[in-house]
This record gives structure tokens, C-alpha cells and sequence, in this order.
């Protein structure tokens, strides 16, 4: 299923191609000059977005030691007394829906900062649209209010889709 943000983002592109592909036909050499000025512009601010998020990525996230999901599990979650299968399930689909591999997700990884886009054009394919998709979906099926206010790390999700299993009966994706 793609994302919401990649279908914004190409139709935004394949529109503007459009549209300048229609006005280089319709103008003159000095018009043409300037949209092709224009498009390598935008060429060249998608390319530098591009290379910021892969940068803050391998920044962010390859430093850190890749961790098995029952290391994440035993380290993180197991005095709290969630279900481990529920927990681990939940953990491997929030780093899927992030493009983070989930042996290097950490709990304390914050939305708005570790795992927040580096600047707009990021942002229209942002891989938090992907999980908000997710969390809303798992949440109606499994019957858990999700207070998503409250949520601002990745520990603060999972606690919430992943109750003790006293206060929830919640099944593993």
C-alpha cells in the first residue's frame, strides 16, 4: 500500500512536469531558459533532500548497536509486564512503517526529533503518515483507545498498543 505522502509527492511531481512541459512548448528561448533553470532548481533541492534524510538516518540510526528482537524485548519491556508476543509484533511493524531497522529502533526514539522528516519535501513521504495509518487500524481492530496526543516516543506507542494483558485482550498482528 503505498503512502499517502509518496501519492502527494507524485502527483505533485507529475503534475508540475505537466505543466512544464506545456509551457516549453507554448514559450520562446528566453522562457525556456528560466523553466529550465526552474526545473534544475527543483532537481537539485529533491536531490538535497534526499541526501540530508539519508544522512540523518545513517547519523541517527547505524551508530547504534542492532539488537534482536527478544534483546529489545528483555532490555526494554519485560519488568513492565506486557505480552511479549504482542510487544514484539508491534515493535517489528513501527519500524517496518518507519523505514528504521527495528534491531536499531529504540524506545526512546522521539517523533519529533530522531524520527521527524529533515525538511519539506521529506515530509511529503513521511514514513510517520505510514504509521499513523497503522497505529489507527490496529486500534480499531484490537479495541484499544489510543491517546495519540500523548504520544512522543516510541515507548509511549507501544505501552499504548500493547497493554499488560490484564487490561487488554490485544492479539499479535
Amino acid at each position: 500500500m503505498a503512502a499517502a505522502g509518496s501519492f502527494a509527492a507524485y502527483v505533485v511531481i507529475i503534475g508540475v512536469a505537466l505543466l512544464g512541459v506545456v509551457a516549453f512548448v507554448a514559450q520562446g528561448v528566453a522562457e525556456r531558459l528560466v523553466l529550465a533553470g526552474l526545473a534544475l532548481i527543483g532537481i537539485a533541492a529533491n536531490i538535497r533532500s534526499w541526501r540530508l534524510a539519508a544522512r540523518k538516518h545513517r547519523d541517527v540510526f547505524q551508530a547504534r548497536p542492532d539488537l534482536s528482537l527478544a534483546e529489545v524485548f528483555e532490555t526494554y519491556y519485560m519488568s513492565a509486564g506486557l505480552d511479549k508476543p504482542v510487544v514484539l509484533a508491534v515493535w517489528y511493524m513501527c519500524a517496518d512503517r518507519l523505514r528504521v531497522e527495528p534491531g536499531r529502533l529504540r524506545p526512546t526514539d522521539r517523533f519529533d526529533r530522531e524520527l521527524a522528516s529533515t525538511d519539506f519535501l521529506a515530509s511529503l513521504d513521511d514514513p510517520r503518515d505510514d504509521l499513523a495509518m497503522f497505529v489507527a487500524e490496529y486500534a480499531k481492530r484490537h479495541k484499544l483507545n489510543v491517546n495519540i496526543d500523548a504520544v512522543r516516543t516510541v515507548d509511549d506507542l507501544i505501552r499504548q498498543l500493547a497493554p499488560k494483558p490484564s487490561a487488554a485482550v490485544a492479539q499479535p498482528i
